[in-house]
């Protein structure tokens, strides 16, 4: 059997892809090259020699372990910062998340979940995402809610469904389906302002206040979520709270017409 032997010259170079994890709940993958070999940590791993096999049609893991055992060893001192698990959130913000109902309990883990064996749901979302972008609502609807029922811990699929809902007028399903994917994703901001919209639109003033005050902590950048609590406390009569909000929108959008007519609709502060 051949064992590598490393040039000293011979710098690895380190890949990793988060897309099948994010869109499909597989495992994310990661991979080290270094001189002619090239593995890819997979559940199934995989393992090519570069040099007789540039197009990485035969896998040799099998015939050559200690090859690959030797290049997952370096993955650990390799993997960027951004492709660690996530810090387990604080109890004070697991307490909030209840409170707004996102937290019904644990997702199940989809870690050795193979990519490979995704390829058949990764044409089948980007078919749904064509009949959502064709307007093609109900048949769009159909797609994602299959897809959910083989991968529940999606979270692209189940905010791209709760915006066909929304598109379609279905706003408690939407409201549903944003739920869902907050209890995935509790800091995915796009699902969080969508929620907090519809509770406008629903005439839920306390709802939608409470879910933009959640989306300006996880996302302070977040344009919605100031211009929206400026003009909620500006509905509510609390004026400097509408003065702080909108002039923080202002910053995000100096170019906002809306945000500076709101803001001109406010008396002079104190002092002025």
């Amino acid at each position: 059997m051949r064992l590598l032997r490393p040039h000293p010259a011979e710098e690895p170079i380190y890949g990793e892809s988060m897309y099948a994890r994010d869109h499909l709940g597989c495992s994310p993958l990661r991979s080290v090259r270094v001189g002619r070999y090239k593995y890819i940590d997979a559940p199934r791993p995989e393992l090519y020699d570069l040099d007789a096999d540039p197009g990485e049609l035969h896998n040799r893991y099998e015939l050559d372990r200690n090859i690959a055992a030797r290049l997952r060893a370096r993955l650990p001192s390799l993997a960027a910062p951004g492709g660690q698990p996530p810090s387990p959130a604080s109890p004070e913000v697991l307490a909030r998340l209840q409170s707004l109902g996102y937290l019904s309990g644990s997702p199940a883990s989809n870690r050795g979940v193979d990519p490979k064996d995704r390829l058949a749901a990764y044409a089948r979302y980007g078919r749904a995402i064509h009949l959502a972008n064709t307007g093609q609502l109900p048949e769009a609807i159909q797609a994602f809610e299959r897809l959910l029922k083989e991968n529940g811990q999606s979270t692209p699929a189940r905010f791209n469904l709760a915006i066909c809902y929304y598109r379609s007028r279905r706003l408690d399903d939407a409201v549903r389906a944003l739920q869902a994917t907050l209890a995935i994703s509790p800091d995915f901001a796009p699902a969080g302002q969508l929620l907090g919209t519809i509770w406008l639109l629903k005439a839920d003033y306390g709802r939608a206040r409470q879910q933009f005050e959640h989306l300006a902590r996880i996302a302070p950048g977040n344009f919605g979520a100031h211009y929206n609590l400026g003009i909620l406390a500006l509905r509510g009569g609390r004026t400097e709270d509408a003065r702080r909000e909108l002039g923080r929108a202002l910053v995000i959008n100096p170019d906002d017409a809306a945000t500076r007519q709101a803001l001109q609709k406010l008396p002079q502060a104190r002092g002025q």
